[in-house]
């Protein structure tokens, strides 16, 4: 029962979500696109630059001298990004990268995590990175509805949830410094 609650809500939370098309407004530029399979749902979700704020999709960051990339991916909402969204980091980066640090979903305000203390899990395959930034990748995730403690840890909103399945393939460029 509660794991079909769990495919219901995917699948009405990404109706919202255009699978074909994006009108961006021209303060963003689409940079990379997730085609993606939520539960029994499916969705495409965008990486956009934010030109007006110049703050990219897709972030480079080094943590103790590792390379991380956190690759976001939002829905067009009239125009500009929104929800539902996913981000997944990659890293650290060796090149190509071979590791997914987490996977994050956003939908209708509940958020859904693969970490492995709440019983999450994620993987990344057929990946392919270009001299150029271009990033192509599969990846497979297990998730589960998560928040912020008290302490600040990761815990499952409610350990009875069912975990859900995401898997997808990302396309586009990330930058190289």
């Amino acid at each position: 029962m509660i794991r079909a609650l769990v495919r219901l809500t995917a699948a009405l939370l990404l109706s919202a979500a255009p699978a074909v098309a994006q009108d961006f407004n021209a303060d963003y530029k689409v940079t990379g696109k997730y085609d993606l399979n939520i539960g029994e749902a499916t969705a495409t979700l965008y990486s956009v630059d934010d030109l007006a704020k110049k703050r990219s999709g897709v972030e480079r960051h080094e943590v103790m001298g590792q390379v991380f990339y956190n690759i976001g991916g939002r829905a067009d909402v009239d125009g500009a990004p929104g929800q539902p969204r996913i981000e997944v980091q990659i890293g650290p980066a060796k090149f190509p990268p071979r590791n997914i640090s987490s996977v994050t979903l956003v939908m209708d305000g509940a958020v859904f995590m693969s970490e492995a203390e709440i019983g999450g899990s994620a993987e990344i395959s057929n990946v392919s990175w270009g001299d150029n930034g271009a990033l192509n990748f599969d990846f497979s995730s297990l998730v589960k509805a998560a928040k912020y403690g008290s302490d600040g840890n990761i815990v499952a909103v409610d350990p009875d949830l069912p975990l859900l399945e995401v898997e997808g393939h990302y396309e586009g460029v990330v930058p190289l410094n």
